[in-house]
């Protein structure tokens, strides 16, 4: 990223250095850059914007890798993957790729031995008991423990 009206080297700069200019500058319509995002006085870049965390009950909102359409798969960390990640990283957008993979697979009529690994996850010990404790207080209207 560069600020406006410097591209560095222009479009063909970002294309493997093979020397081809494929994508000239002409080509570039316009862009945008988020006004979060700037240099700072020691050249590198900063992202002034909130880290952005899905809400409350949007599980069920998320769509599934394998959609109804059969030529149609998602991937992105708005997908759903598997309940125990609910929020929003580069983990879950990876893990939607594998599971998109997989039925892109499966409608191409590869064999199970194609497959993508896919990652059951992880929970710390005593994790799902403090969740579980949560959401009793929630449902007795308690303050969360953190909120005392």
């Amino acid at each position: 990223m560069h600020a406006e009206g410097d591209r560095g080297g222009g479009l063909g700069a970002a294309q493997g250095g093979s020397g081809d200019d494929v994508l000239p500058d002409a080509a570039l319509h316009s862009w945008f850059l988020d006004p979060a995002v700037a240099r700072g006085a020691d050249g590198r870049l900063t992202n002034d914007d909130t880290y952005f965390l899905n809400d409350v009950s949007s599980w069920e909102l998320r769509a599934e890798a394998v959609t109804a359409v059969p030529n149609l798969f998602l991937a992105g960390d708005h997908v759903r993957t598997r309940a125990n990640v609910d929020f929003t990283c580069m983990e879950t957008a990876n893990e939607a790729g594998r599971r998109a993979a997989n039925g892109a697979l499966a409608a191409a009529g590869a064999d199970g031995a194609d497959e993508v690994e896919l990652f059951a996850g992880a929970e710390p010990p005593g994790f799902a008991e403090l969740k579980a404790a949560d959401r009793t207080r929630y449902r007795l209207g308690l303050p969360h423990v953190l909120d005392l």
